[in-house]
């Protein structure tokens, strides 16, 4: 079974220790004034996978943003009477320096996020187009009937102040306000997101499910600054993926849309694979033409990357890979 391959290692290595010496203050900085500038260059990742055609296409890997995800090691003790809090967690100083996000009984540590930079021209924007590298965390998308315009997971992740405070979250903001500086927030474009019936069938075929009519879709495009992809964004060739769409989930694997969890993401209830590869199952925006008598569904990605039509429950656990765009 192919795999993705790594990051350059002598490259990220260094790359990494600069970034992750600027995030460390052993005078107690607060992480949200920690700016890891855009152009930050981790290495590339090849968009290659079976039947892709596009093995030439490299990701260029960037850090932007501070999320937690790795869970501490085992020599790491935590002082929980130094605390800073930020956005929606209160983070920990460690005795190596760096801030802890708690989590039940676990702590993790708090790093700078990876994207793959999909396009320079992010529908004819002039925006960069960045996807989270890992699930960074597993939510609900909604209610039973939510659109995603309406959908709890959408206003979370453009939760920025106080406007979005939802029961199922922390009132002091979520993904915006949790994982950005202000001035990486004065990075982020207002993007207007397609949420047709168009965008819920692959690129290559409008048609492909139920004839390209989909009763659970919209009109209506919504503005955000962060948001999840789109089935037809999520088959695009120009963006290095390929067209393995089906009705049928596990029909055959497509490298260029696996993602693994972060620790930090399975501890929040991220369904991983089977056999010990850990791959995670992650939402898109687009909702499933077809409706199970319980409720509305939204599209998936399963472990094997495979875009899965029928999808999954509105509310139902699923991983979140978020996408956003950036003002050049």
């Amino acid at each position: 079974m192919k795999r993705m391959t790594g990051f350059t290692a002598l490259l990220a290595c260094a790359a990494l220790h600069i970034v992750l010496a600027a995030c460390s203050n052993s005078s107690g900085g607060v992480p949200q004034m920690v700016s890891i500038p855009y152009g930050t260059l981790v290495g590339t990742e090849p968009a290659t996978g079976h039947g892709n055609g596009n093995g030439s296409v490299n990701y260029e890997v960037v850090t932007f943003g501070l999320w937690p995800q790795t869970i501490k090691a085992a020599d790491v003790t935590v002082d929980e009477s130094e605390t800073n809090p930020v956005g929606e967690f209160t983070y920990y100083k460690g005795s190596d320096g760096e801030w802890y996000a708690k989590l039940t009984d676990k702590y993790f540590k708090v790093e700078p996020i990876k994207w793959r930079v999909l396009t320079t021209d992010y529908n004819g924007s002039g925006k960069k187009l960045l996807h989270a590298e890992k699930c960074l965390i597993a939510m609900r998308f909604g209610d039973e009937m939510s659109k995603y315009q309406n959908s709890t997971i959408r206003k979370w992740l453009n939760s920025n102040t106080n406007t979005y405070a939802y029961s199922d979250y922390n009132a002091s903001g979520g993904f915006l306000k949790t994982a950005f500086t202000a001035a990486e927030l004065a990075k982020i474009a207002d993007t207007s997101v397609d949420n047709s019936a168009r965008s819920t069938n692959p690129d290559a075929d409008a048609n492909r499910y139920n004839n390209g009519i989909n009763m659970y879709a919209s009109d209506t495009p919504t503005t955000d600054k962060v948001f999840l992809l789109s089935c037809q964004e999520l088959t695009k060739s120009a963006y290095g993926f390929e067209d393995s769409a089906s009705a049928n989930s596990y029909v055959y694997e497509s490298v260029g849309r696996i993602r693994q969890p972060t620790e930090y993401a399975k501890a929040s209830g991220a369904s991983v694979s089977w056999g010990g590869e850990g791959r995670a199952f992650w939402w898109m925006r687009s909702l499933s033409y077809w409706r199970h008598a319980s409720g509305c569904q939204a599209e998936t990605v399963s472990d094997t990357g495979v875009v899965v039509a029928t999808g999954e429950h509105l509310i139902a656990i699923g991983g979140v890979v978020p996408a956003l765009c950036l003002e050049n």
